[in-house]
């Protein structure tokens, strides 16, 4: 079993978990989701009345965690904006004690200190990790969990890959049209590891995390 711990897929074959935008309504009680508010999405309504409407989303029993939220220093929105919409996705998950997967750009630093101010309780999945070590160790650090998608194809990635502990990784595809099957193997083989072992291992990071 291959899972999947961040898609913008709403079709998967294996368990996953979707990225739910906020608007919808319909969610299938047999998937896994997360909601947030991203840094990128607009912000036609009061951030009071949106964390209302993600409050609702978020207390379905098949939403597992807030996000994908978070800083990104490569979109237009301005940063006081992004973090005043990230603290408040902080407080909702640890209200919910449900985690956070954190969509990060270039602000790792500010994040795991918005983190530590906030008294955050709840471990956060950094989704679509694509940086160096010193950084990945930041976030070990803190007690979270990096996540790879189709990165670990790259050199420094794999290199990257290759010396987290297993015990805090997962897999996932985002927004890419590759196969969750196909990072698996890659993953395995960068670790030297077999698949079997390695979906293994993730399935135990995924019942510590989520509890199920």
């Amino acid at each position: 079993m291959a899972i999947d711990i961040h898609t913008h897929k709403t079709a998967n074959n294996n368990p996953a978990i979707i990225n739910a935008p906020l608007n919808l309504d319909d969610f299938d009680n047999e998937k896994w989701y997360c909601v947030g508010i991203h840094p990128i999405d607009p912000m036609d309504t009061p951030l009071e009345k949106r964390m209302d409407q993600l409050r609702k989303k978020a207390n379905k029993k098949n939403v597992l965690a807030i996000g994908e939220c978070g800083l990104d220093r490569l979109c237009n929105t301005a940063m006081d904006i992004q973090k005043e919409r990230f603290v408040a996705q902080i407080q909702l998950a640890n209200e919910m004690n449900k985690p956070l997967i954190i969509h990060c750009i270039r602000a790792h630093d500010d994040v795991l200190q918005l983190l530590k101010k906030q008294n955050n309780h709840v471990a956060a999945v950094f989704h679509g990790f694509n940086n160096n070590i010193n950084i990945a160790e930041k976030c070990l650090n803190a007690r979270h969990y990096l996540s790879f998608g189709q990165s670990i194809f790259h050199e420094r990635s794999a290199a990257v890959f290759k010396e987290i502990p297993l015990d805090k990784i997962f897999l996932e595809t985002d927004d890419s049209e590759i196969n969750i099957s196909t990072i698996y193997k890659k993953a395995a083989e960068i670790r030297g590891i077999s698949i079997p072992y390695l979906s293994e291992q993730i399935q135990k990071n995924f019942s510590n995390l989520f509890k199920i």
